[in-house]
């Protein structure tokens, strides 16, 4: 919430005393690892995304036993709109179906990573205020031979300036604890709290870089661990400025 508060708009920038860290793709860039450059992510309509929420669940009824799960899981099958598909049932689809260790569902190496993208995109990249996976969250995973052409440097700087306004706006109306959404993990100071999300940032970016399947886990979680020093390095240098 600090940080929010210290958001400015136009040009998007932190401000902190007399520090001030532009909000730019190419700040996004050296601080997520994002790749830059590329298309805009496309707009979809409200009509669209409604649609596209029926159909990520028809998917989800297709290759999973949805109540058998929820059964599994103390949760309320009945309860879930039939649109909607809540972030943990793409959370276990992405994880290769295991329940407190053990595999109780399989899935296709390719359905787990359009998964792995669609929680990416939900709880790290366009967040929102709700638990359910959104209609865009699918979309942009859905043709995984797409994700590498856009430019993912200027979502999160869209995606966070759309936040910072809302924020503002409910401010503004006396709202005591606003909602934080689009790209929140660029704003956040605490690096403990970057440890996962920079994980998953890098096998991201070097999905996006690389031809499909032609980087070994072995090589991902090596460059990770130096991509990781060089963000802490970052971080420290301006923070003691």
């Amino acid at each position: 919430m600090f940080l929010m508060d210290h958001i400015e708009l136009d040009p998007l920038r932190i401000v902190v005393g007399d520090k001030v860290l532009p909000i730019t793709p190419e700040a996004v860039r050296c601080v997520l690892g994002l790749p830059i450059g590329g298309d805009d992510l496309p707009l979809v309509d409200k009509k669209d995304k409604c649609k596209l929420q029926l159909e990520l669940r028809s998917l989800v009824e297709k290759i999973l036993n949805f109540k058998d799960i929820c059964a599994k899981t103390s949760r309320n099958y009945s309860s879930i709109k039939s649109s909607d598909t809540p972030r943990w049932v793409a959370e276990f689809i992405a994880s290769g179906g295991f329940l407190d260790g053990k595999q109780v569902a399989k899935f296709s190496d390719d359905t787990r990573l359009k998964f792995f993208f669609i929680c990416l995109f939900n709880g790290f990249l366009l967040t929102t205020s709700q638990a359910l996976v959104s209609g865009l969250d699918y979309f942009y995973a859905k043709d995984m031979s797409s994700i590498g052409k856009y430019d993912w440097c200027k979502a999160a700087v869209d995606a966070t300036r759309r936040s910072v306004e809302s924020w503002k706006a409910q401010c503004a109306k006396g709202v005591k604890t606003p909602l934080i959404q689009g790209c929140p993990a660029f704003v956040m100071v605490s690096i403990s709290a970057f440890d996962v999300l920079f994980s998953l940032c890098i096998i991201f970016q070097y999905y996006c870089m690389a031809s499909v399947y032609s980087c070994s886990i072995y090589n991902v979680a090596f460059h990770s661990s130096l991509f990781l020093f060089n963000i802490f390095s970052f971080v420290h240098a301006y923070a003691v400025q």
